[in-house]
């Protein structure tokens, strides 16, 4: 049984939704989780509600586990966040990035404000509290994070911002993950469907049926606990889940096409090869560009492979 007995977690967005989903089960299971809410509206703007994270808090507490709450903006208070943690329980073992929000418009018409008030909540966010918490993660020898991105980063009209830090969460994950593994700390990504505040604004009857119906949060939380677990080797991978359904996700790239000193008009007329050929997982910065050169020239297969398998510090580009 996947359980977290003397494991200390925190949950950013946790007071409703998914997120007090994740928060319920880790509890449930012997973790001791600070919840985060910022008590924000679904475009991450004006109060709503009295406060979310006590009440999501309170019930964990009344149903015998332990937890305790924190009111704020996870833009700005990811370092509170992390000291409350380790102030009352010494330790920090998970951490959850699931503060989120939406603001829907057509790109031209969106003032930049409303773009990027959309797109930090996800993306700063994130990245403030791993950043605040990757010390402590190190330093429990099997520290867990997991993010939150979307298939709206597949791309999407009317949301271009949200789609935008979903992707920039996705690729976040990949490189912390890559940095984490020597220290014992692994990043994983979910792309979840589930019926939420956010998920209820969806214009289309039938699929907020669906959702409210067949998409529970706690289908997204019983697949996050089990990528948290300190006997979860997996690392650096998204899934897209929701409903008892999940599929990995990975970049993907196509067979390449080369030329001899292409033009514009040769590469013009490779469309179709460009467009109809099959695809293949892409695999890290390094494992893409090294193909790129057994392609351009076999004769610099093994130097190439030999790069990948060495690593390129990528702070100077010259190889480890």
């Amino acid at each position: 049984m996947i359980r977290f007995d003397g494991k200390v977690a925190i949950v950013s967005g946790g007071g409703r939704g998914v997120g007090r989903a994740h928060a319920e089960l880790l509890a449930a299971r012997g973790c001791k989780v600070l919840i985060n809410d910022a008590a924000l509206d679904p475009t991450g703007r004006a109060g709503e509600g009295d406060d979310p994270a006590e009440q999501a808090a309170a019930a964990i507490r009344a149903a015998g586990g332990e937890a305790a709450s924190h009111k704020g903006d996870v833009r700005t208070s990811a370092c509170e966040m992390v000291e409350q943690a380790l102030d009352q329980w010494g330790r920090l073992d998970v951490v959850v990035c699931n503060a989120g929000g939406s603001h829907g418009g057509l790109f031209a018409d969106m003032a930049a404000a409303d773009w990027h008030n959309a797109f930090d909540i996800h993306v700063t966010g994130t990245v403030g509290l791993v950043r605040a918490a990757w010390p402590h993660l190190a330093a429990s020898g099997a520290g867990r994070i997991l993010t939150t991105a979307s298939n709206g980063m597949f791309g999407n009209a009317f949301a271009t911002s949200y789609g935008a830090a979903k992707a920039a969460i996705f690729g976040f994950t990949r490189g912390i993950a890559l940095e984490g593994a020597p220290l014992g700390v692994h990043a994983n990504c979910i792309l979840p469907s589930a019926w939420s505040r956010l998920t209820s604004k969806i214009q289309d009857p039938f699929a907020t049926e669906v959702l409210e119906t067949r998409f529970g949060p706690e289908h997204i939380a019983s697949f996050a606990a089990w990528l948290v677990h300190h006997d979860c080797r997996v690392n650096g991978e998204g899934f897209m889940v929701g409903g008892g359904v999940a599929q990995r996700v990975t970049f993907a790239l196509s067979e390449h096409v080369v030329l001899e000193a292409p033009g514009p008009e040769d590469w013009a007329m490779q469309e179709h090869a460009l467009m109809g050929s099959t695809v293949r997982p892409a695999g890290t910065l390094i494992d893409s560009f090294a193909a790129q050169i057994a392609a351009l020239d076999p004769s610099l297969a093994d130097r190439a492979e030999a790069m990948r398998s060495g690593g390129i510090n990528t702070r100077d580009g010259k190889t480890e």
